[in-house]
C-alpha cells in the first residue's frame, strides 16, 4: 500500500451505525446572518480569498 515508505502495523474498519451534521455554534447565536456572509467572515477572520471557480453556496433558509 505504502511500497514500504510508511510501514503499517494495524488496519482498523470503521461501522457508521449514525450521523448528524456538524453545525457552528453561530447558526444558533446569529440566525439572522447568512451562509454567504458567514463564509465572507469567516474569509476575512483566516485572511482568504474566494474561490473563482466555485459557485457561492444557497442559504438554506431561502431556497
Amino acid at each position: 500500500m505504502t511500497g514500504g515508505a510508511y510501514p503499517l502495523r494495524h488496519v482498523i474498519a470503521v461501522e457508521i451505525s449514525r450521523m448528524a451534521p456538524i453545525v457552528a455554534p453561530s447558526y444558533a447565536l446569529f440566525p439572522a446572518r447568512s451562509v454567504a456572509g458567514r463564509m465572507a467572515e469567516a474569509r476575512a477572520a483566516y485572511g482568504l480569498a474566494p474561490s473563482p471557480d466555485r459557485e457561492p453556496p444557497r442559504d438554506p433558509d431561502q431556497q
